[in-house]
């Protein structure tokens, strides 16, 4: 299934085997998700297929490389989409040669 994270509460899925089975996950507003979140992501979230982190998370080069780096390993992304996060030419680079 699907997470659709907003808030606070959103943050505390990260703990434990809580979104092993998630398939999809879209944070829609801005600061809700940072580099180190978008690392526990790719940790605990195995059967992730659908990844969208909305206009301002601001998750950077660190949490683009991160995401590239789960692509390769296991990460079986089919929708990736990471609008105004500035990602930059070493986020960029890594996702273009993950994917």
């Amino acid at each position: 299934g699907s997470v659709v994270a907003r808030g606070p509460a959103g943050r505390a899925l990260f703990a434990g085997d809580v979104l092993k089975g998630v398939t999809g996950l879209t944070f829609s507003a801005p600061g809700l998700v940072t580099a180190a979140e978008v690392e526990a992501i790719a940790q605990h979230c195995p059967s992730l297929t659908s990844l969208t982190i909305g206009s301002g998370n601001i998750i950077g080069g660190e949490g683009a490389v991160a995401i590239a780096q789960a692509v390769t390993m296991s990460l079986s992304l089919a929708h990736l989409q990471l609008e105004d996060n500035n990602i930059g030419d070493e986020g960029c680079q890594a996702l273009a040669e993950a994917l």
